[in-house]
């Protein structure tokens, strides 16, 4: 199980389309750990490498103005555009901000102003017979509140905005006026907190040439053992609010927190008979059949921020991977039970059990407030579970989810030093 830093994405051969015999359309983005970064994942499970897909997308905390009704991020003080409310707010909403510059400042302390570029009491006015193009490092402002000071970078540009962009227009005799605020959030609230762009595909032959694939090679991995893919190709492409390979390291830190937090909603409901995210109904008519409820919410997003994520809004990120290893373990455990039993028939013997067996998950509805995800032990024989590990868990099914879950936290770890090796 490795991930692995590419020195190509396969997206610039893929987009590099051919125009005539030496020229080519499209576009090729530069390989860097900021921005483009190619990765290869091998021998870990497509449904971790989706899982993965989808946490570095929309679970990574990242910084933007928030715009909704209730918050106090935005003031709009003044506005006479020939944009609607909404409208401009939105544009606003989508302004980048570069969250690994704001960690550690004091956000309450920090305002980014369209103004007057004299006076930040002042509105931005139009005060020309032309169009002016309100662009981001020319008309917006970042202001230290407390010292009443503006922030510039050694350029003179605002600090804390990395891209240029046209953000708005004033016909003439038009100003708008508006004070802004960072908020932490990830895209599960809202597209404006998106930490990245992942695009991912199963290796090839042609990966290795400058060829590109038929999609009926593509399908191809399917022909080997195990039908599942040889490696897992993924591109992270950074929007500039986190680099590309925080975005990576945060997102596998991230999905390392969802799998510590479900354990230990399973703990609690051993110690204490409940939980407070998670419900269990062990079936008392059939040996070793357990079915746990994922509840499902959301928590504030500075849950998030502070360390202490959940599982709450989870639908299907963590069930495929649960699902998918829980059964791995399973028959790992099945195969050392059946030697240490000295069956004459080993295969048969190790059939039976896997028979015997359930690993499922499902979200019955999308309107279900919960995901199910039942399990079930074989009676006899037991699993012969490693000693010393969770020896107080009873319960079988749990006890084989909660050593699954050390599992992927140990994946987490080992992917997350073999980044942190390629890229500092």
């Amino acid at each position: 199980m490795s991930i692995a830093v590419l020195s190509k994405s396969y997206l610039n051969k893929k987009y590099r389309l051919p125009k005539k015999e030496d020229q080519f359309l499209g576009f090729e983005q530069e390989v860097s750990k900021e921005k483009h970064l190619p990765l290869k994942l091998t021998e870990v499970h497509y449904t971790f490498a989706n899982a993965l897909r989808k946490v570095f997308t929309a679970e990574v905390p990242v910084l933007a103005i928030n715009i909704d009704i209730e918050s106090e991020s935005i003031a709009l003080e003044a506005s006479n555009t020939q944009y609607h409310r909404d409208v401009l707010l939105d544009r606003i909403g989508f302004i980048p901000l570069d969250t690994k510059a704001l960690i550690g400042e004091n956000l309450s302390d920090i305002e980014f102003r369209i103004c007057d570029p004299t006076d930040p009491k002042k509105p931005l006015r139009n005060e020309t017979s032309n169009t002016m193009l309100v662009q981001l490092h020319k008309h917006l402002q970042t202001y230290r509140v407390s010292t009443q000071s503006r922030l510039v970078t050694d350029k003179g540009l605002p600090q804390f905005v990395p891209l240029d962009m046209l953000l708005l227009t004033l016909r003439p005799k038009e100003e708008v006026h508006a004070i802004m605020r960072a908020e932490w959030g990830t895209m599960r609230k809202h597209a404006r907190w998106q930490a990245s762009l992942v695009s991912f595909k199963y290796e090839t032959a042609q990966d290795a040439t400058d060829e590109l694939e038929t999609n009926e090679q593509l399908m191809d991995y399917l022909g080997h053992d195990n039908e599942e893919p040889r490696g897992i190709m993924m591109v992270v492409e950074s929007f500039e609010r986190l680099d590309a390979n925080q975005v990576v390291l945060k997102g596998l830190e991230s999905f390392k927190d969802k799998c510590l937090f479900f354990k230990q909603q399973i703990l609690d409901y051993n110690a204490n008979g409940k939980a407070d995210y998670l419900t269990v109904d062990i079936d008392p008519n059939i040996t070793n059949y357990t079915k746990m409820k994922i509840l499902n919410d959301y928590r504030p997003l500075t849950a998030v921020v502070d360390k202490n994520p959940n599982i709450l809004g989870e639908f299907h990120t963590l069930g495929p991977v649960l699902e998918t290893y829980v059964l791995r373990k399973l028959m790992d455990l099945i195969k050392v039970t059946v030697q240490a039993e000295k069956d004459p028939n080993p295969k048969e013997a190790e059939l039976r059990l896997l028979r015997e067996s359930l690993c499922a998950y499902r979200k019955p509805h999308p309107l279900d407030a919960y995901v199910e995800f039942n399990v079930r032990t074989p009676k006899e024989p037991a699993l012969a579970f490693p000693a010393g590990r969770y020896d107080e868990i009873t319960d079988h099914p749990l006890r084989l989810v909660l050593l699954t879950i050390d599992d992927l936290e140990a994946l987490c770890d080992q992917l997350m030093a073999q980044v942190q090796a390629s890229l500092f």
